[in-house]
């Protein structure tokens, strides 16, 4: 039994999915996290993410609660959007590639975007219906720090206790208590605060209908919450893969929570097949991903830079969990291919890795003359899907939008790979397990190269645009 059955049975069992404490739903609030826990515990994953000083971090707050005030004007607005804090550069803008081709097909529709920082940071938006939610994260952080409310934290502390017990029996582990009882405490307090600003928000500007990104942030399990209250319809947009093995995605029944998004959109089937989703089958929406349809569009328009080339292009794609094992394997394979000229190398890094490599992958750096490393956002990946054949990775995202661009696919046999193993399965990728094994099978001329429209459903912008139409008239 994988762990995330061991997972889901287990909540199950316990009733825990309704469970909440003066309208704390504490299990839904910090299950993802926790899951992250004992993950970390049972594949010994370390945290190599960036961490931003505090006192970095609440300068760049305190700067921009003045600007983009979210508390500026109350005009009632047809959708409020709450995009994904991490953006991708396009020209001297940055975007979210989930909810800014949505708003620029919005034609009658009033909207409003809020925005959390990336880092504590906001950058240059495509878009002027932008406001900040760094004045409720500021004052959510300094509130936690004075509020103490000791007879329902002690109630927290007791559920929370027990479950970790629990938790170290069933998967054989011993989970850090004082390190989740600190942050389901503090999130506790956070929400409390944050609660009250975010539904004196919502109640200025009276959406009719909410689109998110990430519903497992507390700003937008908040907002959920809220809406739910209010009746106003709340909708997710699928932002990665989900599949069987994503803790925030799958879940031990079909149930509607107030903290969850009312309706999915989706991918394509796949996903929804996939996936072990709470929302009912009719609030599971299949509508595509407008970015990669235009992104399909657009390079298809374009050469596709291969014609009389005498190499071929391999791209890696790296991520922060199996960096360390992909770089190496990478270092390997060109070690292996050394004086041949049939192969051009590319590393595009995992945004949480552009930072930190140079001290994290030293055998990376010492090849560097060897291979092409991507260490910034000036460009798009899908511009390295445009001049590469074959993609090797693990099992990120970008594997899937790399099989619409009919790129070879290789998989690396590493953690994580459990996400995948229906992509193996179905021959949409070929599974390796060393940089020899690769060098074999490159000769291969029968290797499947994607089915864009197993993973992607096409005509994705009218299909979102009549959806949200329908549901904001009604």
């Amino acid at each position: 039994m994988h762990y995330i059955d061991k997972f889901l049975e287990y909540e199950k069992r316990k009733e825990l999915l309704n469970k909440n404490i003066n309208g704390f739903y504490f299990w839904g609030y910090l299950r993802f996290t926790l899951y992250s826990e004992i993950l970390n515990k049972k594949e010994n994953l370390q945290d190599h993410r960036k961490m931003v000083s505090k006192r970095d971090l609440f300068k760049s707050l305190f700067l921009n609660i003045f600007r983009h005030n979210p508390f500026v004007g109350n005009k009632n607005i047809d959708l409020l959007v709450l995009p994904h804090n991490r953006k991708i550069k396009n020209g001297e803008y940055f975007e979210c590639i989930y909810t800014d081709p949505i708003i620029r097909n919005l034609e009658d529709s009033e909207y409003i975007v809020f925005e959390s920082a990336f880092e504590g940071k906001h950058y240059k938006n495509l878009n002027n219906n932008v406001r900040y939610l760094d004045l409720i994260d500021i004052v959510g952080y300094v509130g936690a720090k004075l509020i103490r409310k000791k007879e329902v934290i002690e109630l927290i502390n007791i559920e929370i206790k027990k479950i970790i017990k629990d938790l170290d029996d069933v998967f054989g582990i011993s989970i850090d208590e004082n390190k989740i009882l600190t942050f389901i405490q503090t999130l506790y307090k956070r929400w409390l605060i944050q609660r009250i600003l975010i539904e004196k928000l919502i109640t200025r500007f009276k959406p009719k209908c909410i689109i998110e990104v990430v519903y497992y942030s507390l700003s937008n399990m908040i907002v959920n919450e809220i809406a739910n209250d209010l009746k106003i319809t709340t909708i997710e947009l699928q932002h990665g893969t989900m599949g069987k093995y994503h803790a925030a995605y799958n879940y031990s029944e079909k149930v509607r929570l107030p903290y969850l998004p009312n309706k999915m959109f989706l991918f394509s089937d796949y996903w929804k097949a996939n996936t072990k989703l709470p929302q009912s089958e009719d609030n599971l929406i299949v509508t595509g991903f407008p970015y990669i349809d235009n992104k399909i569009i657009e390079i298809e328009h374009k050469s596709k830079e291969k014609v009389g080339r005498s190499k071929k292009t391999i791209l890696f794609i790296s991520q922060l969990t199996i960096g360390e094992l992909l770089s190496k394997f990478a270092c390997e394979f060109i070690d292996r291919i050394k004086g041949s000229t049939d192969y051009k190398i590319i590393y595009k890094l995992h945004n949480s890795e552009f930072s930190t490599w140079r001290e994290r992958y030293p055998w990376l750096v010492a090849i560097e003359d060897q291979i092409e490393i991507i260490d910034d956002n000036d460009r798009s990946i899908y511009e390295f899907f445009r001049i590469s054949d074959i993609q090797i990775g693990v099992y990120s995202t970008a594997i899937f939008e790399g099989l619409a661009f009919n790129l070879k696919t290789f998989l690396v046999d590493s953690y994580g790979i459990e996400y995948m193993h229906d992509l193996i399965k179905s021959q949409y990728a070929t599974l390796i397990n060393s940089p020899c094994e690769l060098i074999e099978k490159l000769s291969l001329d029968d290797l499947y190269t994607g089915n864009r429209s197993e993973f992607w459903k096409l005509d994705s912008t009218v299909t979102i645009l009549e959806n949200l139409d329908s549901i904001m008239k009604s």
